[in-house]
């Protein structure tokens, strides 16, 4: 295939000698990897995660195994981002997301993630107006099985029930008063109401 002549001894000629050898072997390989000998193994693995999410909250995306990452998701989401962050979460933005991953020898791969958005818990509450020595009654209003309940007012109050009730009123207990529901979703939803 390939005809080595010795040229006569000398500098210049032991030069081009080393010269000819090198494209000589050079070209055996090019021609080697087009007869179908396969190139090095293209090693990459993709990852992705995502999390549960409530409407309103923030969807955490993440990936890794290369350098650049081209995302897409539901509701027409795109990103270049390896950890892209979709605020304002809807229950339309919970699915399957896909991330394709590439490294630096242009080798890629593909991994995909499910998001769950989650409904806030429903909250309602409502608080009566009354006359001192009467009793106070809230409600929290909503929530369903499941919830659980923090109540939080004037004079140090604090409830862990749905609908709990003060007792022989005075007029340091009127005021604000704070609940937050959490159900088994992990959502959380808090509100106020005003008792006088």
């Amino acid at each position: 295939m390939f005809e080595f002549t010795q040229l006569p001894l000398g500098p210049m000629n032991f030069i081009l000698q080393r010269v000819i050898f090198f494209f000589i072997v050079l070209a055996i390989g090019n021609w080697s990897y087009g007869q179908g000998i396969p190139a090095p193994p293209c090693a990459i693995t993709a990852t992705a995660t995502g999390a549960i999410a409530c409407v309103g909250s923030s969807i955490q995306l993440s990936a890794g195994g290369g350098t650049i990452f081209s995302w897409s998701g539901p509701s027409s989401f795109n990103s270049t981002l390896a950890n892209p962050t979709r605020a304002g979460a809807t229950i339309a933005m919970g699915g399957i997301y896909t991330v394709t991953v590439q490294n630096e020898s242009n080798c890629s791969a593909t991994a995909t993630t499910t998001v769950q958005v989650n409904e806030l818990p429903a909250l309602n509450p409502t608080g009566a107006k009354v006359c001192a020595g009467e009793t106070i009654m809230l409600s929290a209003g909503g929530g369903g099985g499941g919830t659980t309940y923090i109540w939080s007012g004037p004079s140090g109050f604090s409830s862990s029930i749905a609908n709990p009730v003060r007792a022989n009123s005075t007029t340091s207990m009127s005021g604000v008063y704070s609940i937050t529901i959490s159900v088994t979703n992990g959502c959380t939803t808090s509100a106020t109401v005003s008792v006088s």
